[in-house]
């Protein structure tokens, strides 16, 4: 038979066509073939309709044109053998054997069917129109394959923020939350730690410490016991008083005290990083050691014996030429007695205190003879405004008097051992005199004193006149001895001494040795003068008396 969409030739009992790859069974043959015989025996028009029905049924399903050879040769004979029939009659007996062979073709149609195959379809196209259909295809792909893309992008963006949403809630940044969570990277280097020198709330002095970071991790200073400090808006803060760093004992004297912080940020992995910080120096007290006797470390003194005293803290340790010392000082107060021999003799006092800086002296005290005695009686004035006051006193028996400094006139009387002097002071200033008493196996004795001559404020206050500061500081030489009066602002006060400040911009200094209590920035009048000028334009200025 042939096939009905390729018209290539197949053998009869093929189920598919080896060219077109198309698919038919034998039971469809067998049937067009009964049909085919029982058409040629009938009359012409009823084979016409029956050509004309299996033409149609030609361009709608498949069929078979040719039939096996044993089939042929049957219907030859039944047709030899059979009788003439009416048309009919051929009619009816194609219609039952079509009945009769239709239950056995849908039995033998639903055994030798076999798995259904993928056809090939049939190579219509031209090139062109194939090429265009690949260039749609590509087209379709090429959408398909941005719009997978657009999407992945977009499922990738939202993954994203919600992943960056979360990072951002629960670290401070992403690499923050590797290290944390997968140990992939290290700990960043801190900023300096800052120390700041404060004062708490009684009053004693402490240090602030604060170092920049990110919980959860902390801050360790080593260097205080491991303490650990949280960080807090990316600080971490601690107030430490300047007695924690002070060790119990100390035996140097210094007072101010380095102090170096060991501070390492550590992280939920145990790493740890190094936190800079400046070293910082506190100020550590003094062991007391106050009032103490002598009063100095350098002391000359006749008495074959030195109480050496002073007030110290109970708990206290004294040392004196590294021995420590045993007396009692709960009350405070240390006291010892030491023998002294004729010249130089060396002691080496240490106190110490806990948490204070040790407290040393070297004390060189020089024992000498006597000195031949020689004394005032009674007090004697600094200022006077008379220009030859007298003064008596006395002196040991058996020793000479002189007058060192040459300016008065000194009478001795040796039967009473007393002497009187009359003081010259020619001249407004200090005036000094010195007598010497002088006793074969005693050291020599001496009596100094300065007495102030001053003008009377009555009359001298009269003579004074208005000075021209500028021109006064311009030429001092010219104004030595001049009585003036100097109307300014106090700017500075020291021992003895005033600085005035004027209203044309120049300053003077002036001694005083009066009772006037004066302060800086009283406004004051100053009458006094030049005692003395130089070349330079330096001078000696003296009040002798101060008017608020």
């Amino acid at each position: 038979m042939r096939c009905p969409r390729c018209n290539a030739t197949v053998d009869d009992s093929a189920l598919v066509c080896p060219e077109c790859g198309l698919q038919f069974s034998d039971t469809e043959s067998t049937i067009e073939t009964e049909v085919e015989t029982a058409s040629q025996a009938a009359a012409p028009a009823e084979a016409s309709s029956v050509i004309d029905s299996d033409t149609e049924d030609k361009t709608h399903a498949p069929s078979v044109e040719k039939e096996s050879a044993p089939e042929n040769a049957s219907s030859e004979n039944s047709e030899e053998q059979t009788p003439a029939l009416s048309r009919r009659a051929r009619a009816e007996a194609t219609e039952a054997a079509k009945k009769e062979k239709r239950p056995k073709v849908k039995k033998e149609r639903k055994v030798a069917r076999e798995p259904r195959r993928k056809k090939k379809e049939p190579q219509t196209l031209s090139r062109i129109e194939q090429k265009e259909l690949d260039a749609q295809r590509k087209k379709r792909n090429r959408r398909r394959a941005w719009l997978i893309v657009g999407i992945v992008i977009v499922v990738l963006g939202i993954l994203f923020v919600f992943v960056n949403n979360y990072v951002q809630s629960h670290y401070d940044s992403w690499s923050q939350m590797l290290r944390l969570e997968f140990g992939i990277g290290s700990l960043p280097t801190p900023e300096k730690a800052t120390v700041e020198s404060i004062t708490n709330a009684d009053g004693k002095p402490a240090r602030k410490i604060t170092v920049q970071g990110t919980s959860p991790d902390v801050l360790l200073i080593k260097s205080m016991d491991n303490q650990r400090v949280t960080f807090v808006n990316g600080e971490a803060t601690i107030t430490v008083p300047d007695s924690y760093f002070i060790p119990k004992e100390i035996t140097t004297t210094e007072t101010d005290f380095p102090v170096t912080l060991d501070m390492v940020i550590l992280d939920n992995r145990g790493n740890e990083v190094q936190v800079p910080c400046d070293p910082f120096t506190i100020e550590i007290p003094q062991a007391q050691a106050s009032e103490m006797n002598p009063p100095t470390d350098t002391y000359e003194t006749s008495d074959p014996n030195l109480t050496l005293s002073f007030k110290c803290s109970p708990d206290s340790t004294i040392y004196l030429n590294g021995e420590q010392r045993t007396e009692d000082i709960s009350s405070g107060q240390f006291s010892v007695s030491l023998p002294l021999s004729m010249g130089e003799n060396t002691f080496d006092l240490e106190v110490r205190a806990p948490y204070s800086a040790a407290n040393k002296h070297h004390l060189v005290i020089n024992r000498v003879l006597p000195a031949a005695g020689v004394s005032f009686n009674g007090a004697i004035g600094a200022r006077t405004t008379d220009a030859r006051p007298k003064l008596d006193g006395k002196f040991e028996a058996g020793a000479t008097l002189s007058l060192v400094s040459r300016k008065g006139k000194l009478n001795v009387n040796t039967q009473n051992n007393t002497f009187s002097i009359e003081c010259d002071l020619s001249g407004y200033g200090d005036h000094t005199f010195t007598i010497k008493a002088t006793k074969e196996g005693l050291r020599d004795g001496e009596l100094t004193w300065t007495i102030e001559r001053i003008p009377d404020s009555t009359s001298y206050v009269k003579q004074c006149k208005e000075a021209d500061v500028a021109k006064v500081v311009d030429n001092p030489k010219a104004f030595v001895g001049t009585p003036l009066c100097f109307s300014g602002t106090v700017q500075a006060v020291e021992s003895q001494k005033l600085t005035l400040s004027f209203v044309s911009g120049q300053t003077m200094t002036f001694s005083y040795k009066g009772d006037t209590q004066y302060a800086v920035g009283d406004n004051v009048k100053v009458y006094g003068q030049l005692l003395s000028a130089n070349d330079d334009k330096t001078y000696e200025a003296r009040a002798f008396f101060i008017v608020k």
